[in-house]
C-alpha cells in the first residue's frame, strides 16, 4: 500500500507540473492576457519545466552518466539564450551580439554560482561556517577542464579581433568533444536510487526498461518544449515592462534578458543545491550551462549572422566589445581554475559575486579615458576587475596547486570510461 501511495504521489506531481506548465502556455498564446499576467504565467511555466527537467535528469543518471544527464538539462535550459542570440545575429545587430553573450556569461557566474553556493550553505552547510565548500566529484574535472579550454580559445578570438567560421569549427568541436566525454562515463550505481526524491525515484525504479526510458525521455521532452515555447513570450513581456520603466535597449540586452533567460537553469540548480547528495549537481548544472554558452552558442553566432541580409563578412570586434570579452574570459578562467580543486569555496563564490557586482554597478570610466590602448585596464572599475580576476587566477593556482591533480584526475576519468568503475 505504501508503494501504491508513493506511486500515486509521484504521478500526481507529474500531472500537476504538466498541467500548470501547459495551461499557462495555453493562456499565454491564446488567452489574450495583459503583459503583467504573461510574466506571471511565464514564470509558472519556467518553474514547472525546470522541475520536470530536474526529475528527469536524476532518473537518467542511472542510464547515462550523471554529467551527461546534467549537461543535456543545461543545454535544454540555455535554448532560450540560443534563440535570443540567434535573433540578434540574424537581424545583423553586431554591436549587441557581445552584449548579450558577455552579459549572460558574467551573470551566470557572478550571481548564479553564488546563489547555488548560498542555497547549499543555508540548506546543509551552516555548521561549517566559512569553511563550507560545494564539493565536486573527481570526474567533474571534465566540466572545469572544458570551461578552461573554451576560455583559452577566446584569447585567440581577442587577438584576431573578429568572430567567424573558424571559430564555429573550433568551438563547435570543443562542444562535441565535451558531450562525448561525458556520454562515455558510466552511469550511477542502482543502490543510490534510494537517496533520490520521490518523483525521480519512481521514474528510475520503473521495472520495464523500455517504459522507463520512454517515461524519462517524455519528461525531458515535456520540460524542454515548455522552456522553448515560453522563452519568447516571457522575454517579450518583460522587455515591454522594462522599456516602460525607462531601461535602455543595451542594458536590457546585456543584463535583463540574460537574467530572464537564465532563470531555468537557476531553478533546477537551486533544487539540486538544497540536497547535500546532489549539491554538486547544482553547481555542475551551471558550469555545463557556461560551457554550452561559451562553445555551442558562440559557434552558432557566425552561422546566424551569415544568413542575415545585413551580413557584410566576419563579425569584427570594436574596442568596447573586446574589453567585454576580455573581462568575461578571465572571469571564466577563474571559475574553471577554482573548480579544478574539486570544490567551490566560500572565497571563490564571494570573489565571483563581489567583482561581478563592482563591474555591474560601476560600468563607466574614470574621467575621459579612451579605448585604443591598454589604458582601459586602469581607467575603469571594469578594467580593474579584469586585472583582479587575472591576479586571482594566478593566486588560485599557486595556493591550491597541491589539490589540482589535473593530470591524475584526467587519467581517472579515462579509467572510469575504460572500466566503468564507480569508485571516486
Amino acid at each position: 500500500m505504501r508503494l501504491n501511495n508513493s506511486l500515486r504521489a509521484a504521478l500526481l506531481t507529474f500531472v500537476l507540473l504538466l498541467t500548470v506548465g501547459y495551461f499557462s502556455l495555453f493562456m499565454i498564446y491564446f488567452g489574450g492576457i495583459p503583459v503583467n499576467t504573461v510574466a506571471i504565467l511565464s514564470f509558472a511555466t519556467v518553474l514547472s519545466g525546470a522541475l520536470m527537467l530536474g526529475f528527469a535528469a536524476e532518473a537518467a543518471e542511472f542510464i547515462v552518466s550523471q554529467g551527461f544527464a546534467v549537461a543535456v538539462v543545461a543545454l535544454l535550459q540555455v535554448l532560450p539564450e540560443f534563440m535570443v542570440e540567434a535573433v540578434i545575429a540574424y537581424e545583423g545587430k553586431a554591436a549587441l551580439i557581445t552584449a548579450n553573450l558577455t552579459g549572460s556569461n558574467r551573470l551566470l557566474m557572478g550571481v548564479g554560482w553564488m546563489l547555488v553556493f548560498s542555497t547549499a550553505f543555508f540548506s546543509h552547510g551552516r555548521s561549517k561556517g566559512l569553511r563550507f565548500s560545494v564539493e565536486l566529484r573527481r570526474e567533474n574535472v571534465v566540466e572545469a577542464f572544458f570551461l578552461i579550454l573554451a576560455s583559452i580559445y577566446f584569447l585567440v578570438i581577442i587577438l584576431k579581433g573578429r568572430l567567424w567560421f573558424e571559430d564555429t569549427v573550433a568551438l563547435g568541436g570543443l562542444f562535441v568533444a565535451y558531450m562525448l566525454v561525458l556520454l562515455r562515463l558510466p552511469p550511477e550505481e542502482e543502490e543510490e536510487q534510494a537517496s533520490l526524491p520521490l518523483p525521480s525515484r519512481m521514474l528510475a525504479g520503473i521495472g520495464d526498461k523500455r517504459k522507463r526510458y520512454f517515461a524519462i525521455l517524455g519528461l525531458f521532452v515535456a520540460g524542454g518544449v515548455a522552456m522553448v515555447l515560453v522563452a519568447h513570450p516571457f522575454l517579450e513581456g518583460m522587455e515591454a515592462l522594462s522599456l516602460s520603466l525607462g531601461v535602455s535597449t543595451f542594458v536590457f540586452v546585456q543584463w535583463v534578458a540574460p537574467f530572464l533567460t537564465e532563470i531555468p537553469e537557476k531553478m533546477t540548480a537551486f533544487y539540486w543545491a538544497m540536497s547535500e547528495r546532489s549539491a554538486h549537481m547544482g553547481l555542475t548544472n551551471l558550469i555545463s550551462s557556461k560551457v554550452n554558452q561559451w562553445t555551442a552558442l558562440v559557434a552558432m553566432v557566425p552561422i546566424a549572422y551569415f544568413v542575415s541580409p545585413e551580413c557584410k563578412g566576419p563579425i569584427h570586434l570594436d574596442a568596447h566589445q573586446t574589453e567585454e570579452i576580455i573581462l568575461s574570459t578571465v572571469m571564466s578562467l577563474y571559475g574553471g581554475i577554482a573548480c579544478l580543486k574539486k570544490r567551490l569555496s566560500s572565497e571563490n563564490a564571494i570573489a565571483l559575486f563581489v567583482l561581478w557586482a563592482v563591474q555591474f554597478l560601476f560600468p563607466g570610466r574614470f574621467g575621459n579615458a579612451q579605448y585604443p590602448d591598454v589604458g582601459w585596464l586602469f581607467a575603469s572599475w571594469r578594467g580593474l576587475t579584469t586585472l583582479l580576476f587575472t591576479i586571482l587566477c594566478i593566486v588560485e593556482i599557486i595556493r591550491f596547486r597541491s589539490e589540482m591533480g589535473i593530470v591524475s584526475d584526467i587519467r581517472f576519468v579515462f579509467e572510469r570510461i575504460r572500466h566503468g568503475s564507480s569508485k571516486r
